[in-house]
């Protein structure tokens, strides 16, 4: 049974290696990227794109279709991850802090091409969500269940999914954001003590 007050959690000193239960993670909220390093990922990504589509497009514009998909889906959340992740010390990880999968980075891209690019006033949309939610993240990453944090973040403690639904004007969107697991006792405040509780 779940109480009102959620647990104590500290961060963990940098060498410590977190051990928490299988599920969702909850990060400092420092770790997570706001919105002032989510334009510079997209501004310096963009142009890396831009400087590489542009010849591929003379030779054929397949080779830039597949370029992008390469960049976006492939190389960003891989160990090397992209210029824009480098200068912000950032990574993008599922949200039990795991590597996203091709598929769930494709429909990612898929969102972006068809929300952002489609109608560009979305993007301040998606942008805006980085102030709403605790968790900074753009609407797209909410969305698909992917966070961006820093690259060297470690979780603070388990966490559980609570699902919103937001309804306006132009927009109707369902998506899953984490918030830190409440248990029965506040006094439990480690790792291993943390598993026992939730096993």
């Amino acid at each position: 049974m779940f109480i009102e007050n959620p647990v104590s959690l500290s961060k963990p000193s940098g060498n410590e290696i977190s051990t928490f239960p299988p599920g969702p993670l909850v990060y400092d909220k420092s770790d997570y990227i706001g919105g002032f390093r989510h334009l510079v990922i997209l501004g310096v990504d963009g142009f890396v794109l831009l400087a590489i589509t542009t010849p591929l497009t003379s030779i054929s514009p397949w080779l830039s279709v597949i370029s992008v998909w390469c960049y976006l889906v492939v190389l960003k959340p891989s160990r090397f991850r992209s210029p824009g992740y480098w200068i912000t010390g950032a990574k993008i990880i599922t949200l039990d802090g795991r590597k996203p999968s091709i598929i769930r980075m494709t429909l990612r891209l898929s969102w972006l091409v068809i929300w952002l690019i489609g109608f560009p006033i979305n993007f301040y949309v998606d942008w805006l969500w980085t102030f709403i939610e605790e968790e900074r993240q753009m609407l797209c990453d909410y969305i698909f269940q992917t966070r961006l944090v820093r690259n060297h973040a470690q979780p603070i403690g388990p966490g559980r999914i609570q699902y919103v639904f937001v309804t306006a004007p132009v927009l109707a969107v369902g998506y899953a954001r984490v918030r830190p697991l409440t248990i029965q006792s506040s006094a439990v405040q480690t790792p291993d003590q943390l598993k026992s509780v939730v096993a």
